[in-house]
């Protein structure tokens, strides 16, 4: 499958803790969870980028 533009979004969460072999695995509904998460600081930042895009 392609992967549209718009689904990889960079974000200033570079930091995650994981404590047990397999928690780093990340699939789809932990990343839309961190989405939702943060959506109203990704969106910010999306908007500050705006205008470089």
């Amino acid at each position: 499958e392609a992967c549209p533009v718009d689904a990889i979004v960079l974000t200033r969460i570079h930091e995650y803790h994981m404590e047990r072999r397999g928690e780093n695995i990340m699939s789809k509904d932990k990343l839309l969870a961190v989405g939702e998460r943060y959506e109203a600081m990704i969106a910010a930042d999306r908007a500050a980028d705006a205008p470089y895009r």
